[in-house]
């Protein structure tokens, strides 16, 4: 059998043990992808789903006050129902648009759902990007491994350091 990669249905499962190693098992953890680290997203919907509130607030805290990162990206491109509550924890909100028909029309309907949940204040913090083209048009982990050299892997460079 190959190598064990740790994802994030792992790294809150030793949340949920309360034991003092956390920062340990985070850091045994994380992957790297340039010199950016990242923990890979669950293997199932369904563990990501069984992520409460409470634990994600509890993993944004740990990794704030005990690890050495300066920013912590949450890719939320699935909902969980914890949107606003995990949103609200965030210093900025930053998503990404195109500006095609299909993308105008989810940003709508995520627009609209956010403030029948009573979001508006996160509807405020939100900054709508439209992202540069990269020029590759291809999603291969080999062009990935050049977005730090791309006109998009600057772009976002430039976002977080403003």
């Amino acid at each position: 059998m190959g190598e064990h990669h740790w994802n994030m249905a792992d790294l809150i499962y030793f949340l949920r043990q309360n034991k003092s190693q956390f920062l340990y098992r985070l850091n045994s953890m994380v992957q790297k992808f340039g010199a950016m680290d990242y923990i890979p997203p669950c293997d199932s919907y369904t563990d990501f789903c069984q992520i409460t509130v409470k634990e994600w607030k509890k993993l944004l805290h740990l990794i704030r006050s005990q690890s050495t990162y300066d920013v912590i990206i949450l890719d939320m491109g699935t909902s969980t129902g914890h949107e606003l509550e995990l949103l609200r924890q965030c210093d900025g909100i930053y998503m990404p648009v195109k500006k095609d028909p299909i993308s105008r029309g989810k940003i709508e309907q995520w627009d609209r759902y956010i403030q029948i949940l009573d979001g508006l204040d996160i509807l405020e913090l939100l900054q709508k990007l439209e992202l540069p083209p990269d020029g590759t048009g291809s999603d291969s982990e080999s062009d990935l491994s050049m977005l730090p050299e791309q006109r998009l892997g600057s772009y976002i460079r430039e976002l977080l350091t403003s």
